[in-house]
């Protein structure tokens, strides 16, 4: 079960209009949540430069799909943003 607050963040208006404007008016999620936290200086949760497309079914690339990070605190260098 997904927390309410992720699940607020998942259908907050903001994020939706944003992926409509690059996705489209039809917005659907996926039913896989990729959650990572990260905690600074921590290297068990680094993860190296990769593409998502690794991850996905062929019957993926008949579809537009985007991804988001979404830090909840200020990114800095200093606790690592992303390159």
């Amino acid at each position: 079960m997904i927390d309410q607050s992720f699940q607020r963040l998942w259908s907050n208006e903001r994020v939706l209009n944003l992926m409509e404007q690059i996705l489209g008016p039809e917005v659907a999620g996926h039913p896989v949540w990729n959650l990572r936290t990260k905690t600074p200086r921590s290297e068990a949760v680094n993860i190296p430069w990769h593409q998502d497309s690794a991850y996905m079914s062929n019957e993926s690339y008949d579809h537009m799909i985007a991804s988001a990070w979404i830090p909840f605190l200020d990114a800095t260098p200093e606790n690592g943003t992303l390159q």
